[in-house]
């Protein structure tokens, strides 16, 4: 078997482990919660201007470090790509809340 196999399950074979050690206890305390909360909790995080700003902030070096790291022109475009729907998935929320 290759190594990189051997590392792939057996950090699969902790992981499962883990999560059966300690998924009913999570469960219990609430400590993993709906997908509907953390939907709601993204969004409301989301409409925060304040974080519109920090978006954009980054969104600089973001871009400086893809065109300088020479991946190529299609990691690039796709970053750009993955970037301009994130924006405008904030953007459209944002409106609706108005």
């Amino acid at each position: 078997m290759h190594s990189s196999s051997v590392r792939n399950s057996s950090g699969f074979a902790v992981a499962a482990l883990v999560v059966f050690l300690f998924y009913e206890s999570y469960f219990s305390r609430d400590l993993l919660p709906p997908v509907d909360r953390v939907f709601a909790a993204t969004i409301e995080a989301g409409a925060d201007p304040g974080i519109a700003g920090t978006l954009l902030v980054w969104a600089v070096p973001g871009a400086l470090i893809q065109l300088l790291g020479g991946r190529g022109t299609m990691y690039v475009l796709a970053g750009g790509f993955i970037a301009g729907s994130a924006l405008t998935s904030f953007g459209t929320a944002t409106a609706r809340l108005r």
